[in-house]
């Protein structure tokens, strides 16, 4: 009888399910949909698979302390190594954690495959080669090459170790990282998603309204200056058009230059509407009430070189319209006729594709159409699942 191949996931990630267990609000970001969805997208396709996380419960925990547990979220197990708040406790006990899993429960014909890299994943990865079973590494960041600081040496110094002791070539985030850092062979996995039950029309109490999400990390390399620039040259040309812009601004970072921009406009016709610590549901309910979603890297930036913005898996999956920059491999996935794409990512470049989006609903409305379409070939949850399991029993 032939049993199902197994695969255990390491990442340091929060879920919405840790956060009830604890009683408290933790940090829920897109590295734990990431991995989250590559679990499910495996036992889609038959694949025993099983996230092994080292949670972040960060100082202002209630927390000093918590021990290891198992929790089903999305229908699939996620171990939960034990963890402590203190950040050098942390990194032992993870060591420690990761390590101990490996000599307890990987077997040969298992495969372990990491979330980026982290010192604490040494340990675990060093005695995987010595089984000779080593790790396969799935490169979400890559590290800066010209490093400025003692804490950019470390981390690449980190991720050398890492390559060596894992298996050659990996999975990685887009080709433009798979280039970047020699990653060959290379499995390319933007995400994974199931067919949403968000409904292509918006649910809205003003249909006057036309309104764009911008959300996730805020700052200069995920274009928060852009935004904030654009955002004033709307509001100067407003004064012919009908309807109304409302701009909803969740994530985290950026909130002095949120909260001056918003009381410089104060607008009736552009509005500013921040919303923040929004659970996983409320960041899906307020993306399902907007008409488009912005995803504003930077080409040539930090951020936009390293690694590929998952908004753009989140937002056209859920049907709504991208307006985005051409970083990353973005313009290899999404053209003029299933996103709107900015020629330069200037402030007149989206200020332009905003206006053009508010007097074009229709065709806004065929392109948000045409991009879930093109995200369910993208990321369909069981094409990416055999796609990994192909490459990492290779």
């Amino acid at each position: 009888m032939k049993t199902e191949p197994r695969v255990f996931y390491f990442c340091a990630i929060n879920s919405p399910g840790y956060e009830k267990k604890l009683k408290q609000r933790l940090h829920v970001g897109a590295a734990s949909n990431k991995v989250l969805s590559v679990v499910s997208a495996l036992r889609s396709v038959g694949c025993r698979a099983y996230a092994v996380s080292l949670p972040v419960l960060g100082r202002a925990s209630n927390s000093r302390a918590v021990r290891g547990d198992v929790i089903r979220e999305r229908g699939a197990p996620v171990v939960y190594l034990s963890v402590a708040a203190d950040p050098v406790l942390r990194r032992l006990l993870g060591a420690m954690g990761f390590a101990g899993f490996c000599r307890r429960f990987i077997k040969k014909t298992d495969r372990v495959l990491i979330y980026n890299f982290m010192p604490e994943y040494l340990p675990a990865l060093l005695l995987l080669r010595l089984k000779g079973n080593s790790a396969v590494l799935d490169l979400e960041d890559g590290p800066l090459n010209k490093c400025s600081s003692w804490r950019e040496i470390g981390n690449l110094m980190t991720y050398k170790l890492v390559r060596f002791l894992c298996r050659r070539g990996g999975v990685t985030v887009s080709l433009q990282v798979a280039q970047n850092h020699g990653l060959q062979p290379a499995c390319v996995v933007y995400g994974a998603v199931r067919q949403m039950n968000i409904p292509m029309s918006r649910p809205s109490p003003d249909e006057s309204s036309f309104r764009i999400l911008y959300g996730g990390s805020l700052c200069e390399d995920t274009g928060l200056n852009l935004f904030c620039d654009a955002v004033r040259l709307i509001r100067e040309r407003m004064d012919y058009r009908d309807g109304a812009l409302v701009f909803v601004v969740t994530g985290f970072g950026g909130e002095g230059l949120i909260e001056r921009l918003r009381a410089q406009i104060d607008d009736e016709r552009v509005s500013v509407e921040r919303k923040t610590n929004l659970s996983m549901e409320q960041y899906q309910q307020e993306l399902a009430s907007c008409d488009a979603a912005l995803c504003l890297k930077l080409p040539g930036s930090g951020m936009g070189d390293t690694t590929f913005p998952s908004k753009v898996v989140e937002i056209t999956a859920a049907g709504r319209l991208l307006i985005s920059t051409r970083a990353s491999d973005i313009p290899l996935l999404f053209d003029d006729r299933n996103a709107l794409l900015l020629d330069e990512a200037t402030p007149e470049a989206l200020c332009s594709a905003i206006l053009w989006a508010l007097d074009h609903p229709e065709e806004c409305a065929i392109r948000a159409r045409r991009g879930r379409e093109r995200a369910m070939e993208l990321f369909s949850e069981v094409a990416v699942g055999q796609r990994i399991q192909d490459f990492i029993f290779r």
